[in-house]
């Protein structure tokens, strides 16, 4: 009886040793991101396979896999014994993004025309006429009216007079005023505004500035070309002084310097990242020929907190 007891003692304490190794069996966490925010978590006992989610979808994007912080694609087939952070990898569907762009957001995208003047004698016939041309962005829609930006330069003014006019993807063309106390040349922004008669569309603001290398789209309308379309990166940020000048551009902040090929008449155009997003207004460039491929957009944190002052 005594060793039966005993045996039984041995059992009972087996089992409960057992129970413990199962209860402190070690997991690892594994950590999904999309664009550097979290997407989800996992939680994987260590040794055993992790089981790939499924594809993430990402607009205008394909999918590549999961990578790590090395940039090293994640084979699902091994085993796990840490914890570990991947990355979705996605590339580009230069398609569908152009597709989107000449389908629905050039409707966005204007010609600004300045045309500036004087008067002379008793019947007020029009003399030394001027017309310049730049692009817009429409960024509100609002009590039946479309609000855009432009460039303060594009709007530059020297005579008593001045009509601006506003052409849409489709040639149709608006009589345009501008927002008070919007022409600033710190920012070389401006603000106009016209009665919505037709369906036009509305550029999404960016919230925050497109990291350096990023991939950027430019819309404009360059040496009178209507509804340009052209793909470039963000080089760097850097302050991009005009010289010679006039007055009415004065940045003296860091710009986004980009490689999106523009020419006379895309100032005041709009500078989207890959969702699509306005992430800046374009309004110089480097140029010697009237084409230039090492442009400047005023970014969106700067747009931004221009809107928040005078519109």
């Amino acid at each position: 009886m005594k060793k039966k007891g005993i045996l039984f003692i041995f059992l009972i304490l087996c089992l409960v040793l057992i129970g413990c190794g199962s209860s402190n069996k070690n997991y690892n966490q594994i950590s999904f991101y999309i664009d550097d925010e979290i997407y989800m978590t996992e939680k994987v006992a260590s040794g055993s396979i992790l089981d790939e989610p499924e594809a993430p979808y990402k607009s205008f994007s394909y999918f590549n896999g999961w990578v790590t912080a090395d940039d090293v694609k994640y084979e699902f087939d091994e085993s796990v014994y840490s914890n570990i952070n991947l990355y979705a990898s996605y590339s580009i569907n230069y398609a569908d993004l152009i597709n989107e762009i000449t389908t629905n957001l050039i409707k966005a995208n204007v010609q600004v025309m300045n045309t500036t003047y004087n008067k002379s004698g008793f019947l007020g016939i029009q003399t030394d006429v001027e017309t310049s041309y730049g692009s817009g962005a429409i960024f509100n829609e609002q009590n039946g009216k479309y609000y855009l930006m432009t460039n303060n330069h594009v709007l530059y003014n020297s005579k008593n007079y001045q009509d601006i006019s506003i052409k849409d993807y489709l040639g149709n063309t608006y009589k345009a005023s501008v927002v008070t106390n919007s022409l600033q040349s710190s920012y070389d922004l401006a603000i106009l505004f016209f009665t919505k008669t037709d369906e036009l569309a509305v550029f999404t603001l960016a919230t925050a500035n497109e990291v350096v290398n990023s991939e950027v789209v430019a819309i404009g309308q360059p040496n009178l070309q209507m509804n340009a379309i052209t793909l470039g990166i963000i080089e760097q940020y850097q302050i991009g002084r005009v010289e010679n000048s006039k007055s009415e551009i004065n940045i003296d902040f860091p710009a986004i310097r980009h490689t999106a090929f523009t020419a006379r008449g895309s100032s005041g155009g709009a500078l989207l990242n890959t969702k699509l997003e306005l992430i800046g207004i374009h309004y110089a460039g480097q140029d010697t020929t009237n084409f230039s491929d090492v442009c400047f957009a005023v970014p969106i944190e700067k747009i931004l907190e221009y809107l928040d002052l005078y519109f």
